[in-house]
């Protein structure tokens, strides 16, 4: 059966004019969104490329007990999402637990207010972010602001740009305990003495602190006729024999020291 002639007809010009004034406000909205759902993308790309080079630094230390000198040889990717080139800058150190020197300073001001400064950063990693601009320093002292903070801009950034760097930094102290075993005494025994005979010296040790290492005596005795110096050698002639028991502390050159005591017995034969 045929449709009724009116049921037959298409949309009017006034219907289709509707129509696309909804198709426009649709597409507007969508454009509208476009930009802050792409930046986001790329804001959590950036900081998941970031977090794999910090683990990569992280286990490169563990492995060498230093810094990688660059992030080319970890095998990462060395770009955030706008192809930025993440910067690097590591503290040199021959060995990051036996060896201290010039730590990086970073005033970090994240949350707002105040920066709170951290002075003894093994390293840190930084992307520039959308506006493709490093506004965090390439020297310490670092300065870190919060996210979309006004008057952060170094002169070399575009004019008015809010801060928007992303950036990682690990503090030595943390890094030592990640990478490092305890500040320890590695002396098990002391050798037996005699009495009138000179006692050959023995050095004490220590391992995973900054030398140069200081030793005192906290507790007890050595025999009459030994010391033990600030070096930990352990010398002289016994003047009496029997059994002597002593603790040793020792403290390493690090800031804050590392300090670590161990109990010792000696015994001087007549």
């Amino acid at each position: 059966m045929p449709f009724p002639a009116e049921q037959q007809k298409g949309f009017t010009l006034i219907e289709m004019a509707m129509v696309l004034v909804i198709i426009g406000i649709l597409l507007s909205l969508g454009v509208g969104l476009m930009g802050p759902m792409t930046k986001r993308s790329k804001l959590i790309e950036t900081r998941e490329i970031m977090k794999a080079a910090q683990e990569a630094i992280l286990g490169y230390a563990a492995a060498r007990k230093s810094l990688p000198p660059d992030l080319n040889s970890l095998g990462v990717r060395t770009t955030d999402s706008y192809t930025r080139s993440l910067s690097y800058y590591p503290v040199s150190f021959p060995n990051l637990c036996t060896s201290t020197g010039a730590y990086l300073t970073v005033n970090d001001a994240s949350a707002g207010g105040v920066p709170h400064a951290i002075t003894n950063a093994a390293f840190i990693l930084i992307a520039d972010g959308d506006n493709r601009c490093n506004q965090t320093g390439s020297a310490s002292p670092f300065t870190i602001y919060a996210q979309a903070a006004s008057g952060a801009p170094v002169p070399a950034c575009p004019a008015g740009a809010d801060y928007d760097d992303i950036v990682l930094y690990v503090g030595i102290d943390k890094l030592r305990w990640q990478i490092c075993a305890p500040f320890s005494i590695t002396t098990d025994s002391l050798p037996v003495g005699k009495v009138g005979v000179f006692y050959p010296p023995v050095t004490l040790g220590a391992t995973d602190g900054a030398m140069p290492f200081a030793w005192v005596l906290t507790s007890g005795s050595l025999p009459t006729g030994l010391s033990l110096s600030g070096a930990g050698i352990i010398s002289g002639t016994p003047a009496a024999d029997g059994s002597y028991s002593f603790t040793a502390r020792v403290e390493d050159n690090d800031t804050p020291r590392k300090i670590a005591t161990k109990s010792f017995s000696i015994t001087i034969n007549p």
